[in-house]
């Protein structure tokens, strides 16, 4: 008849030491892949609540993302109080290297003049006395990767610093 047959236990070596190492890795790993998803959410690597940002200088307001991807659109948009209009006109003006760094492919409303200078180039926008703020808009397209640190301004009037990243 059956007989029964024994099964033979494998022996398996054991390193606790070994496993418990693997765990803490596992673990760090599964919270830098959490932090990545999290900065992800917030806009460190595109759009999002941390990309936008604006800063407010006397009578200039300019909005920007912090954070850029290579050949992508993006914009920089300007709110200018009528007070730092003169004879109905606004001039502002871009720093040389934010010009070298961007390709602007539009600009709205169209600017009545440029004027390029050694280590600027100056936009001159007609305001309209009824509205009393005069909002532009520079649609813009990042030439490489890497920090990018660039001014604007009113002529004779004040400048923002501002500080993107471009990722490739």
């Amino acid at each position: 008849m059956g007989r029964a047959q024994r099964i033979k236990s494998h022996e398996i070596d054991e390193d606790l030491d070994f496993e418990r190492r693997q765990w803490v890795v596992q673990r760090v790993s599964w919270a830098i892949v959490v932090l990545i998803l999290l900065a992800g959410f917030a806009g460190v690597f595109g759009v999002g609540p941390l990309s936008y940002t604006q800063t407010t200088v006397g009578p200039m307001t300019v909005e920007y993302q912090r954070f850029i991807r290579n050949l992508a659109p993006t914009e920089l948009q300007l709110r200018v109080d009528q007070s730092a209009a003169v004879d109905g006109q606004i001039h502002i003006w871009l720093d040389q290297s934010f010009v070298d760094e961007f390709e602007i492919q539009e600009v709205n409303p169209e600017p009545v003049a440029m004027e390029s200078g050694r280590d600027r180039v100056v936009y001159q926008f007609a305001v309209a006395e009824s509205n009393p703020v005069a909002e532009i808009a520079f649609d813009l397209e990042p030439n490489e990767p890497g920090p990018s640190h660039s001014q604007i301004g009113v002529l004779d009037g004040p400048e923002v610093d501002f500080d993107q990243f471009v990722y490739p």
